[in-house]
């Protein structure tokens, strides 16, 4: 640890000096698609994604529950379908419109992915996990918050069924005019059930792939030059 003047005495001093790779370090990373949503978990993503209190997407899932016939019964704690609900949740993929062609598609050419994970009776109570009915709709006709809390619950539906999300963590170990420094990256390999995401502002998504670049190429005793320096708090 330093202080302000400390660092900024450091930055200044490695400011255009050669630099050598002391150390590499890679391995293979994954994340499991996420699980279904009960109702807690959606209010906390709605909160987090679209700034809805918890009231607020309840009473939101009400209406698409109660008024539309588009979502199921949304007061659920299960966050998983009983296995014969396998056909029923297919069903409800094959049914969604167009703007979720491309999402759907790899879903649609075989069976769903039987796991514990999404199916499993011994964890729905008295209701199973929020998915959609497999009711025909159109997006642009719904309100825009209806719009924006059905959009979540069917990236989740869709994400539950894709692969993992695997990635190589690089670190490097870098020592510039005695000083040694750390870089961490993230180069993907399997976008996976993040592909689900794309079109969602997520700040948590964005923060890590901003604080997790892929690095370049480096190998041990590879030697860089330091362009520039910046202090962070």
């Amino acid at each position: 640890l330093c202080d302000g003047a400390q660092a900024e005495a450091i930055a200044a001093k490695i400011k255009g000096q050669p630099a050598r790779v002391e150390r590499v370090m890679r391995e293979i990373k994954r994340e499991l698609p996420p699980r279904l949503y009960d109702l807690t978990s959606l209010q906390r993503d709605a909160n987090r994604l679209l700034g809805f209190t918890a009231k607020k997407t309840l009473d939101t899932a009400q209406k698409l529950y109660e008024e539309r016939k588009l979502l199921t019964y949304p007061r659920t704690d299960s966050r998983c379908l009983t296995p014969d609900m396998a056909g029923k949740a297919k069903q409800a993929i094959a049914a969604l419109p167009g703007e979720y062609s491309a999402l759907k598609a790899p879903l649609m050419e075989k069976p769903l992915p039987i796991t514990k994970r999404v199916f499993d009776a011994s964890k729905v109570s008295d209701h199973h996990a929020l998915i959609t009915t497999g009711r025909a709709f159109d997006p642009e006709k719904l309100p825009p918050d209806e719009r924006k809390l059905l959009d979540l619950v069917i990236r989740r539906m869709l994400a539950v069924f894709y692969p993992d999300f695997v990635y190589d963590r690089a670190q490097a170990l870098t020592r510039c005019a005695g000083e040694l420094f750390e870089s961490v990256g993230r180069e993907i390999r399997q976008l996976g059930w993040k592909e689900t995401l794309k079109g969602l502002k997520d700040k948590a998504e964005e923060k890590a792939a901003k604080e997790e670049p892929p690095l370049p190429p480096l190998h041990e005793q590879d030697t860089r030059k330091c362009e520039k320096a910046r202090i962070k708090a």
